[in-house]
């Protein structure tokens, strides 16, 4: 049985045993439970943040993807991951046959890239790439697109996680710099976009087939209180149709 196999079964048995008095969290990432998660994000929400390893919902989500429904880590992957987090980082780098990581500002990367011009890495060079939150950051996001279809191995599949409202399609005016007013329009002084399901056509349109993992169509409602999931968190798992 591998790492990620002992991992699982550790989760489900904590899972079906239930949780005790001091442990009515659950965090699968660092397998440790808590009486309650911390705050976090620009709006502090509560009941969130894993005071062991920092997690918050989409990294649980992600996780549980890969461990549970992927067939990403059956076999060492060649794992790219951009905006690197470091819970993640920690479960995965062990996990992969190689571990590259990618970011336009943080210093200790391996490759530092903008996603929207050429990055300097080569053509299927990767089985799973992981792009979270990072879309809604930079203005040429159909560039950056075809940039992680570029990159994606035939057979491989890249990970896309962006706030969505589903209820509206993708709102965005590159001229808008105001902070307060992306604050307002987008939900981060830092975002230019908020997107819509319509982010499922643009992906497509970059040479993606898109599927949509949302938590609350695969896991009970008990493991998501747990484990503190946003229930309509939309993971969205991209392979290229090349």
């Amino acid at each position: 049985m591998g790492q990620i196999d002992r991992a699982l079964a550790r989760l489900r048995g904590k899972l079906h045993r239930g949780a005790s008095s001091d442990e009515s969290r659950w965090c699968p990432l660092c397998e440790q439970g808590s009486a309650q998660f911390l705050p976090y994000g620009g709006h502090k929400r509560p009941d969130v943040r894993c005071p062991q390893c920092g997690s918050a919902e989409r990294h649980r989500l992600i996780w549980l993807y890969l461990t549970r429904y992927s067939r990403s880590l059956k076999h060492p992957p060649r794992l790219l991951h951009m905006a690197p987090e470091k819970c993640l980082t920690l479960k995965l780098q062990p996990a992969a046959a190689q571990y590259v990581t990618l970011d336009l500002y943080a210093s200790g990367v391996d490759v530092q890239a903008d996603i929207t011009k050429p990055i300097p890495l080569d053509d299927g060079a990767f089985d799973l790439i992981l792009c979270s939150h990072l879309l809604e950051h930079v203005d040429d996001d159909a560039f950056a697109m075809r940039e992680l279809v570029r990159l994606t191995a035939p057979d491989g599949e890249c990970l896309v996680l962006t706030p969505i409202d589903p209820h509206l399609p993708t709102a965005e005016d590159l001229s808008i710099t105001d902070p307060a007013e992306r604050t307002r329009l987008y939900g981060q002084s830092d975002h230019v976009r908020l997107y819509g399901l319509d982010v499922i056509d643009r992906l497509t349109s970059a040479g993606f087939d898109v599927e949509s993992f949302v938590a609350n169509e695969h896991l009970e409602p008990a493991e998501i209180q747990r484990m503190r999931l946003e229930p309509l968190e939309r993971l969205l798992v991209c392979r290229p149709t090349r």
